[in-house]
């Protein structure tokens, strides 16, 4: 989406309000307070984008990305992609 602002999303998951959180810091976002799911926890939710104007697009991807931190390597964390689907074909957004 270049260098405006034009579209706005939210990810609302399904149970947010009864799933475990932790805060984590995101590099130049400051820090921000994320859900916490087991590997054998069901995801689903809703994805909102909202354009302020006309917006063409190639694609609209969601990517779940794990992070694994081992109890007696507090300081190091592995990072994954565990789950990556297509939501809509190129196109524009009104």
């Amino acid at each position: 989406f270049a260098f405006s602002k034009t579209v706005r999303l939210a990810i609302d998951f399904a149970d947010s309000e009864s799933r475990p959180r932790k805060t984590v810091t995101m590099g130049d976002q400051g820090e921000q307070e994320l859900e916490i799911f087991a590997g054998t926890d069901p995801v689903c939710g809703t994805l909102t984008v909202t354009p302020s104007r006309r917006v063409d697009h190639n694609g609209i991807k969601l990517e779940l990305l794990g992070r694994i931190e081992l109890f007696m390597e507090r300081g190091n964390h592995y990072e994954f992609t565990s789950l990556v689907r297509e939501l809509e074909a190129p196109g524009s957004l009104d």
